[in-house]
């Protein structure tokens, strides 16, 4: 009888740290989807937020100042913005200072991701 009682004890004691294997192991791989999901959900609504909060404005008043730019001017300014003396030059700064805008506007995202990744 002592004999027995050991072997169902043993048993049980398997049974239960398969079950907490088991449970371990189940709670392991639902962590692991769930931040897989968490991850993919981040990538997504982080850029759709950055766009739409961030980009979408900024490029819409870019291309009203720019519209204003060309066409609220009389001709003779207008085509003094392409042949003045200079005008190269202060084309190629402002390209430079939207190429430096670009590697901000690109850093703050990688940022962005990885504040949204960490919370």
């Amino acid at each position: 009888m002592h004999n027995n009682n050991n072997q169902v004890l043993s048993n049980v004691s398997q049974n239960g740290s398969q079950a907490g294997s088991t449970y371990s192991e189940i709670c392991s791989l639902a962590a692991q989807h769930l931040g897989l999901i968490r991850e993919v959900l981040v990538e997504r609504s982080v850029t759709s937020a950055l766009n739409s909060g961030f980009l979408t404005p900024y490029c819409e008043r870019l291309m009203v100042a720019l519209g204003l730019e060309l066409f609220t001017v009389n001709d003779e300014k207008f085509m003094d913005m392409f042949v003045a003396p200079g005008a190269i030059d202060i084309l190629q700064n402002e390209q430079q200072s939207l190429h430096k805008c670009q590697k901000i506007l690109h850093s703050c995202l990688t940022e962005f991701k990885s504040v949204a990744r960490s919370l």
